[in-house]
């Protein structure tokens, strides 16, 4: 058995050695490699209590220049720490779990917060277009020019594209002038007058007039007055004309004009018609599931918005497929400039009515005018070109108290039209009651002056002579 072996020094180095490589060259016992074994473990073991003399020597000298002394509390609360993480580790599953219903209320609290941005995004963008310009806060209409119209009511009205002309529909007749000075009148003829004329409008680019009478819609070129084109409603292999032409509007690109048409028959129905206006060609017809109360397009002539059965439907102009549909009452509505939005005219307290402004896709309320006391109907409203006010006309009820103050009566009708600032609902310009029945509304394409239409109570006459009356905007 060899003997285990000193560490080297430098004065026996050469001795050593041969006594090494003499020993690996004897053979040797299995006790020779045990003891050696031994010899091997006591080393490694010596070297971990070295090693671990170290690491206390270093721990020492951390913890005394922290000024704070190591404690062997301190090791055993280490070990401890360490067992706990080790604990932890096992719960994993459970620890999935709680990390699963974070994300849940994260997921949560983000779609609150987008929700919240989208509603303070749609309140901004009514808000910024709708800013009224400071000159205009609280101004007073100016009256600039009256067109009488006798004893024939105003039906319809609409500028031309330029802002120079109105067209109007008054009583039995199509009418245009100069809007400023009234001159330049024009009278479109009729081919056959078929029936009440229910609308009338100008072509996108001004060129054209078109207007609906009975069961005709008659185009006239707006500045020599000759008739264009007479089209209608008919059935597929048929050249007879069916139904009445209620509303109508052109189409975005100006050869296609579009038209609600009423057909009578062993029950009421309607339908939208296309016609393409060079060859007076029947494009398309799309008949309505119910019966609309009212209609209108939205101003870059997209969609179509329609009331029916207490539900609004929009409508894509061209395909003539429904987009949307949200539930609302409402007698009129008009479309915002920017195509967002929809004043209805809705049924309010006492079978009084009143103008709440929707989110034309969505449906949701954005503003209630609560501007007008007893009124009985509105009879048109007109959203100014920048989108910040509303013109609307309607007849009220007059009440006075008895002396004893206990009772009202009514002593008749009024009429008038307001103006209002549609982000906050507050009432810019009130006119004067008028004896006239007020109706039908127009602004000029640049919001300078607006037109307002005269008619009379129905089942009678007018006892004074009616007017459009043309309002500049200070």
């Amino acid at each position: 058995m060899t003997e285990r072996h000193r560490e080297f020094d430098a004065e026996h180095i050469d001795e050593q050695v041969e006594e090494l490589l003499r020993a690996a060259s004897e053979p040797t016992t299995s006790e020779d490699v045990d003891q050696r074994f031994v010899y091997d473990l006591r080393d490694i073991l010596a070297s971990y209590d070295e090693d671990q003399r170290s690491v206390d020597w270093a721990w020492s000298r951390i913890a005394s220049r922290m000024a704070q002394p190591v404690s062997q509390s301190r090791i055993q609360r280490t070990k401890r720490m360490r067992r706990s993480w080790l604990a932890d580790l096992r719960k994993v599953p459970v620890l999935r779990f709680g990390i699963l219903v974070a994300a849940c209320l994260l997921l949560l609290l983000v779609s609150s917060v987008a929700f919240a941005l989208y509603q303070a995004k749609q309140n901004q963008h009514l808000s910024r277009t709708a800013e009224i310009p400071p000159s205009q806060k609280g101004a007073t209409p100016t009256l600039v020019q009256t067109y009488a119209t006798s004893e024939a009511p105003v039906y319809s009205l609409e500028w031309s594209p330029d802002g120079k002309h109105i067209v109007a529909v008054i009583g039995d007749t199509v009418k245009s002038w100069n809007a400023l000075t009234g001159s330049d009148e024009k009278v479109y003829p009729l081919p056959r007058l078929q029936g009440a004329i229910t609308d009338v409008r100008w072509s996108p680019d001004g060129r054209l007039i078109a207007a609906g009478t009975g069961s005709q819609l008659v185009i006239w070129n707006a500045e020599n007055r000759q008739v264009v084109r007479v089209l209608g409603a008919q059935l597929p292999g048929s050249d007879q004309l069916i139904g009445s032409i209620l509303n109508l509007s052109w189409l975005p690109d100006g050869k296609s004009i579009e038209a609600l048409v009423s057909v009578e028959g062993q029950m009421l129905t309607q339908m939208f018609v296309i016609w393409h206006v060079d060859d007076g060609a029947q494009q398309r017809v799309v008949s309505l599931n119910g019966f609309a109360t009212s209609v209108a397009w939205s101003p870059d002539r997209s969609r179509i918005a329609t009331e029916q059965n207490g539900k609004m439907m929009i409508w894509n102009a061209s395909t003539l497929e429904k987009v949307a549909s949200y539930d609302a009452v409402a007698s009129l509505f008009a479309w915002s400039p920017d195509n967002r939005s929809l004043a209805l005219v809705v049924p309010g307290r006492d079978q009084h009515r009143q103008v709440i402004i929707y989110d034309a896709q969505t449906g949701a309320q954005k503003l209630v005018y609560s501007g007008y006391g007893n009124v009985n109907d509105i009879a048109d409203l007109a959203w100014s070109p920048d989108g910040s006010r509303l013109l609307s006309s309607a007849w009220l009820s007059l009440y006075i108290t008895t002396p004893d103050g206990q009772n009202t009566r009514s002593t008749g009708l009024r009429s008038e039209f307001c103006i209002w600032n549609v982000v906050d609902g507050t009432t810019l310009y009130t006119s004067a009651e008028q004896n006239q029945f007020l109706g039908a509304l127009a602004w000029s394409p640049d919001g300078s002056f607006f037109a307002v239409g005269e008619s009379f109570w129905g089942g009678g006459k007018s006892k004074e002579p009616l007017a459009i009356r043309i309002w500049k905007v200070s």
